[in-house]
């Protein structure tokens, strides 16, 4: 499940402490905490942005090749691939 902006920006590796406005831009990556419930689910603890979906599959190391739809991602693990 996704929500927030469907965008998902290409970030720089590091940013200076002071930088501050690229957490407000869409695109970057979010994860949204649900406090009680959400879609009378209350399993549903914390939703994901595009973005910080992208994130989290590439960094534990998996290549995004496809996205057939909205939610759904097709990957390989890099390590295997190469």
């Amino acid at each position: 499940m996704l929500r927030g902006s469907a965008q998902a920006l290409k970030l720089n590796e590091d940013y200076p402490f002071s930088e501050t406005a690229i957490f407000e831009r869409p695109g970057v990556p979010r994860l949204h905490f649900i406090r009680d419930c959400y879609a009378g689910d209350p399993t549903n603890w914390r939703i994901p942005n595009r973005a910080c979906v992208e994130a989290m599959l590439q960094t534990a190391g998996f290549e995004l090749f496809d996205r057939p739809e909205e939610e759904v991602y097709l990957c390989r693990c890099e390590a295997a691939s190469s």
